[in-house]
């Protein structure tokens, strides 16, 4: 069953192509300088574990994701409870080594796509947001950075918390995923939801523990 869902992540993953949505192409952008700024993610040479389940259409799988920054790279395994490891891989801000895989997840696709969700949802790094500007949606404030060719849409909550993060591209600000981050333990949310927007995919991490 493991591997059936594997495969069909698989193939899941290289139909990226889409409708897709525009959620923030009638954003109204302000004058006002925005005091928000992206909080430090993961503390360096700290782990971080979630409970971690993926869901597609149907199908999911589970286990726990450890997460380590070192070196300003976010080092990532993913083990069932039993023990059995998915993937191990590092990330920077702009390069990744995949140094263990389950074959069948060794796809181009499926290795991007993993990098890019966590790369987005732990890795942020002040030096490829940048431009930052205020907008409003429905009277809530939105921060808008560049990140290179692309757009981040990243969203406080009253306390100044970071309660989401959306990944668009192109003029029309074309959804490719969200994050969103709540309940939160210090600086660590307590639940983590990645939903993609051009494919059924949908990653829940609920935080087990932090040392």
């Amino acid at each position: 069953m493991k591997g059936l869902l594997l495969n069909s992540i698989i193939v899941l993953c290289l139909i990226l192509c889409g409708c897709g949505r525009h959620p923030y192409k009638n954003s109204i952008q302000s004058s006002e300088q925005s005091s928000f700024t992206l909080p430090n993610g993961i503390v360096q040479d700290t782990a971080v574990f979630y409970k971690t389940s993926v869901r597609t259409y149907g199908k999911s799988l589970s286990g726990i994701l450890g997460l380590r920054k070192k070196n300003n790279t976010l080092l990532v395994t993913f083990f069932s409870e039993m023990g059995l490891r998915f993937f191990d891989i590092s990330i920077s801000k702009d390069t990744f080594e995949v140094k263990d895989c389950l074959p069948q997840l060794r796809s181009r696709a499926v290795i991007q796509t993993i990098v890019s969700d966590l790369r987005t949802a732990f890795l942020w790094d002040t030096d490829l947001y940048t431009h930052k500007t205020l907008f409003y949606q429905n009277k809530r404030p939105i921060i808008r950075f560049t990140y290179k060719n692309d757009w981040i849409f990243a969203e406080p909550g009253s306390d100044n918390t970071l309660t989401s993060i959306a990944y668009t591209y192109g003029r029309k600000y074309k959804l490719k995923y969200t994050i969103h981050y709540t309940e939160y333990a210090g600086i660590y949310a307590r639940q983590i939801l990645i939903k993609h927007a051009n494919f059924n995919l949908e990653i829940r991490l609920s935080l087990f523990k932090f040392t």
